[in-house]
């Protein structure tokens, strides 16, 4: 093995390649079965983006799903925003707290350019409507504003 700061031996792979080879697609509980070599395309959405050092999601967001390149097209990208979006594995996780705030969540990671938050900001300063598809989408919206789509309204 390398030395800590050292150079990879020539025929080391990356994490993401290995867990490629090895691991399956993860899929909902509640669908009671194996993962299957079709949820690979099935269950990603059309717009995840698959090769990028980026990727690490648990989860698709569900919501997504029914997306198709003909849709999105239909849709254009002057009037879609795009994020990373990095589902954590609570988003299968059962409640079982007996008072949903002492539910103990996942954390989930989500990536935007600073153009996108001026997108956002654009749009509501507009009177806009922003549609969030999913609630892993509203949530990140709800983040994004109180990180900082908020700090640019108010400075204006």
């Amino acid at each position: 093995p390398p030395k800590p700061g050292g150079a990879a031996p020539p025929d080391a792979v990356g994490l993401s390649v290995l867990l490629d080879s090895i691991g399956t697609v993860p899929i909902p509980p509640y669908l009671n079965r194996d993962a299957e070599e079709s949820d690979s395309d099935r269950y990603n959405c059309v717009y995840a983006d698959r090769d990028s050092s980026n990727s690490g999601s648990v989860a698709a967001p569900t919501a997504g799903l029914h997306f198709t390149p003909e849709v999105l097209s239909r849709i254009g990208n002057a009037n879609a925003s795009y994020l990373s979006l990095h589902v954590g594995a609570g988003t299968f996780k059962p409640v079982h707290a007996e008072d949903v705030r002492d539910h103990e969540m996942h954390g989930e990671d989500f990536a935007v350019g600073a153009g996108e938050i001026r997108r956002i900001a654009d749009a509501m300063e507009g009177g806009r409507t922003i549609t969030a598809v999913g609630t892993t989408s509203a949530r990140t919206l709800e983040s994004l504003y109180w990180c900082g789509v908020r700090r640019i309204l108010a400075s204006k």
